[in-house]
């Protein structure tokens, strides 16, 4: 049976969460930090393993799901680029409470992946994904002005 390419890259994923957890100890599949926080980097067990399911299980409910398929149209694996459409699964998985899909609309509204760039909703998102304890959202949400001083580029 042939497999498709969005079904490679899917099984080929790794979703870094970018979770840091500051006096923690290290766990299997967590990266030490030098201020002893960690990065969770797990390989991805997805419900889902091709378009088709990603968009059943999506349609279901799943934000993970939501999440794969928006990756899939922001990157183009397996169907045509659509910025738009990444956005809009990008924004169930946040609807859904699932952290990543937030940090992901966050990322395409600032760097504007095929839609009008808005920095201004860009940072709130970092700063809401920044204050469930991201740490890599906390820096995008200080660089656009969300906290302390940084400033809009």
């Amino acid at each position: 049976m042939h497999e498709d390419s969005s079904a490679r890259w899917i099984r080929g994923l790794v979703i870094f969460t970018g979770l840091i957890v500051p006096g923690c100890h290290p766990t299997k599949g967590a990266t030490p930090l030098p201020d002893g926080g960690l990065v969770l980097v797990r390989p991805l067990r997805p419900s889902c393993g091709d378009l088709t399911s990603c968009t059943r299980a999506c349609s279901g409910g799943d934000a993970t799901a939501c999440t794969l398929e928006g990756r899939l149209y922001e990157y183009g694996h397996g169907v045509e680029r659509d910025g738009a459409k990444a956005l809009s699964l990008y924004r169930r998985a946040c609807d859904l409470g699932y952290l990543g899909g937030c940090y992901n609309v966050a990322v395409v509204l600032e760097q504007g992946h095929g839609v009008p760039r808005d920095i201004a909703r860009a940072a709130a998102l970092y700063r809401r994904v920044c204050d469930a304890g991201s740490s890599i959202a906390c820096e995008a949400a200080t660089r656009l002005g969300a906290i302390g001083d940084g400033g809009i580029p």
